[in-house]
């Protein structure tokens, strides 16, 4: 489980988090939306040790980021939107990288690079690699340790419809694995498919916390919920 716990973040006088509670459970996808500038991409940088909080805890299963131990990857995979390989780098060895430090074979890489539609571009430098290619790199670093914990920041972005398609199964499938998935994205209609619960960030403040079943019933899209609570 992941707990966000009375998180709060302040730059100065501005205040990016305030008092945000709430989990996200195994077995389920959690959403995360909110308008540039609510907060989530900040929540998200705390959770995974990028940032530090003013105050208030974010941890899986009880432990912080710092306190998973060495190889942090075997339990949470990621993937931040702007964070990005050296760009003379081939996404194949991007990935053998990673593998490296964390004890991966080889062979996982490869595997990866089929699920996410790459493997033939796979000697192809980041550099020559359009929008959709980088999104699909990015996941394939986030599931090559088939972690119990999956964060995904913004992973549609760029993609065509059929690679919204598998990121949208994919998350599904990580997810009935026991895992648990918190997956940010301004997508109301792909995260309606997807999530089992919606989290909603305004100004810093949470102000949504339910279940989709829940708000399809009282709004009829998490679109129209976005625009009726969380929309600034």
């Amino acid at each position: 489980m992941i707990e966000i716990a009375g998180l709060s973040k302040t730059y100065g006088d501005k205040h990016a988090l305030n008092d945000v509670s709430f989990r996200a459970e195994p077995g389920e996808v959690t959403a995360l939306i909110g308008p540039n500038g609510a907060g989530k991409s900040t929540l998200l940088h705390i959770l995974l040790g990028l940032e530090s909080a003013s105050s208030g805890m974010a941890a899986f299963d009880g432990k912080r980021y710092s306190e998973l131990g060495p190889n942090p990857l075997m339990t949470v995979g990621s993937f931040i939107d702007g964070l990005m390989p050296y760009p003379s780098r081939t996404g194949l060895n991007h990935l053998h990288w990673i593998a490296l430090g964390d004890g991966i074979p080889f062979s996982r890489c490869d595997e990866c690079l089929r699920l996410v539609g790459l493997y033939e571009a796979r000697n192809r430098t980041y550099k020559t690699y359009s929008l959709g290619m980088k999104q699909r790199l990015g996941i394939a670093v986030a599931i090559l340790t088939d972690a119990p914990y999956l964060i995904l920041d913004e992973p549609l972005n760029g993609l065509d419809p059929e690679g919204i398609k598998w990121v949208r199964d994919f998350i599904k499938d990580y997810a009935s694995g026991h895992r648990t998935v918190l997956v940010s994205s301004h997508y109301m209609a792909e995260l309606e498919l997807v999530a089992d619960h919606v989290v909603g960030l305004s100004n810093g403040r949470k102000v949504l916390d339910d279940d989709i079943d829940t708000l399809l019933d009282g709004y009829g899209s998490l679109e129209q919920a976005y625009f009726n609570v969380v929309k600034e």
